[in-house]
């Protein structure tokens, strides 16, 4: 993730307009020899090489700008803070999300954050954000992810998230 506070095991790929999944995979096979796990219709998922990739179509508007990093387009924080949510809500059971979402409260109040999942997802519930954020009983942590600091601890994270939904009322 672009503000450097874990390591990614994929590299996730969206785009804001439809596109043919089964032609995209048939590009990737034949031109990278790349391994697929998952097709359909805006979407594709595998492997070049060690390298995971996911191809989403999301079509929901940008808050700010795409950003060229280094000549790497990346979508802004704001943007970034507001698909963290969304995933939260939809899923909450990775814990690399949770990870992100403490870091991200580093650099950004959680009511920025959530401004941001209402401005990306217009028609969403931030009560259920709020929710989703404060539930960590589906949270899977056995899943290994590659922090920069190797010191922290689940139980930090937690209360952080915790207490800044706390502090939002």
């Amino acid at each position: 993730m672009k503000i450097g506070h874990r390591k990614s095991i994929d590299i996730d790929m969206f785009c804001s307009v439809n596109f043919d999944g089964p032609l995209l995979a048939q590009h990737l096979i034949n031109q990278y020899n790349a391994e697929i796990k998952r097709v359909k219709s805006n979407y594709v998922s595998g492997n070049i090489g060690v390298v995971a990739f996911h191809f989403i179509c999301h079509n929901y508007p940008e808050i700010k700008p795409i950003e060229q990093i280094e000549g790497i387009r990346m979508m802004s924080v704001d943007d970034i803070s507001a698909m963290k949510i969304n995933a939260i809500v939809n899923s909450g059971q990775r814990v690399k999300d949770f990870i992100d979402i403490y870091y991200l409260l580093k650099i950004m109040s959680l009511k920025e954050i959530l401004d941001n999942y209402c401005l990306k997802y217009p028609d969403v519930n931030t009560s259920m954000a709020k929710s989703s954020l404060s539930y960590h009983a589906d949270i899977d942590l056995n899943v290994p992810v590659m922090l920069m600091d190797k010191t922290l601890k689940w139980k930090n994270i937690a209360d952080c998230i915790l207490l800044s939904v706390k502090n939002l009322h």
